[in-house]
């Protein structure tokens, strides 16, 4: 009750219910991922001032922020986070007043072939 999810393997050659639990034998769990050519470049936007009192969506000035980007096959598993050193982005003080935004732009050369989809990280 308290765990809250399991590793799933890619392949198993057993499979077995023990104290209502599924173990499986002979498995094969995580992929072997090749760190793909990514070319990952994020640019800091502003959009002009923002008008006071109705909340607009901005990102934070005076801070750094570093994008990566993850693979995700069809049951939902994940890649490790891939970066780059064009990456890093960040705003000045003086566009503390403004509406910032961040653009990510993502070139692979190369897909996993098991990946059907890819998800960005902010740090």
């Amino acid at each position: 009750m308290l765990r809250l999810s399991d590793n799933v393997p890619r392949i198993a050659t057993a499979q077995e219910v023990v104290a209502n639990r599924i173990v499986y034998a002979n498995y094969l769990q995580n992929y072997d991922v090749e760190a793909p050519t990514i070319q990952l470049s994020a640019s800091a936007y502003n959009t002009g001032h923002s008008n006071v009192g109705f909340g607009i969506p901005s990102i934070k000035s005076d801070r750094e922020y570093q994008l990566g980007v993850s693979f995700i096959d069809d049951y939902g598993r994940e890649s490790p986070v891939f970066t780059t050193a064009d990456s890093n982005v960040s705003f000045n003080t003086e566009n503390a007043k403004n509406v910032n935004y961040i653009q990510a732009d993502l070139t692979v050369n190369s897909i996993p072939s098991w990946a059907s989809y890819y998800k960005y990280y902010i740090k």
